[in-house]
């Protein structure tokens, strides 16, 4: 499954960090572990943004923090009450005969990393707003789902060793860059601790999905 969007690697202008009452996210030009000062500051939504993205991520509860990082397009959200932790970013895909191969060898490789021996794998068609041409559109991404228990793949701001739920969202995009057309990887991974609820863990579930379809732009060539 390949979908027709091409984004295009562009630095931003910088813009200030605090985009909006209750928001908060500080930008690192080269990642670091967020700091405590940080982490006790919560906000209502965190901004996410990359050159090929912007997003607010939250529920308007006073109780998320996080950090993104330009250069890496990678945006990390805290939910601080579950130290739940939301890495969004792309990525490009290794060398496979298509992008279907491609997104479970992501997800694979992610999954070798936390110690998990199975996983369960589903797939989610999402509608998300695409901007180019200073329009916007609506268009439908195929998302690989891939679910496993183990360890954290990697944090920000806790311990590798933490036991969580991982959920991976993967979706393939066409990336242009100076050098030619490239296939890529939007990726969500969410880590949610064991000790979560179900009820409280399906819920940080609906509060990304939330924002994948409505609080998020991907930005078109």
């Amino acid at each position: 499954m390949k979908s027709g969007l091409h984004l295009k690697l562009y630095w931003m202008v910088a813009v200030p960090l605090m985009l909006c009452i209750g928001c908060q996210s500080f930008n690192a030009e080269n990642p670091k572990t967020i700091a405590k000062e940080e982490l006790n500051s919560p906000a209502n939504e965190v901004t996410c943004m990359s050159s090929l993205y912007f997003g607010l991520f939250g529920d308007g509860k006073k109780e998320w923090s996080g950090m993104f990082y330009l250069k890496q397009h990678l945006s990390v959200v805290i939910h601080l009450p579950t130290k739940s932790e939301f890495f969004i970013y792309v990525r490009t895909l290794p060398d496979e005969e298509n992008a279907t191969n491609g997104l479970r060898a992501v997800a694979s490789e992610l999954q070798g990393h936390s110690g998990a021996k199975e996983n369960t794998e589903t797939w989610e068609t999402l509608t998300q707003k695409v901007r180019g041409n200073g329009q916007d559109k609506q268009v439908n991404f195929h998302y690989l789902r891939s679910e496993f228990s183990g360890t954290r793949i990697d944090t920000d701001a806790y311990s590798k060793t933490d036991r969580v739920e991982t959920v991976i969202y993967a979706t393939p995009i066409l990336v242009k860059t100076k050098t030619g057309e490239k296939t890529a990887s939007f990726l969500c991974v969410t880590m949610i601790p064991v000790e979560v609820s179900a009820e409280e863990r399906q819920r940080l579930l609906g509060v990304l999905k939330d924002f994948l379809q409505h609080k998020l732009t991907l930005f078109e060539s």
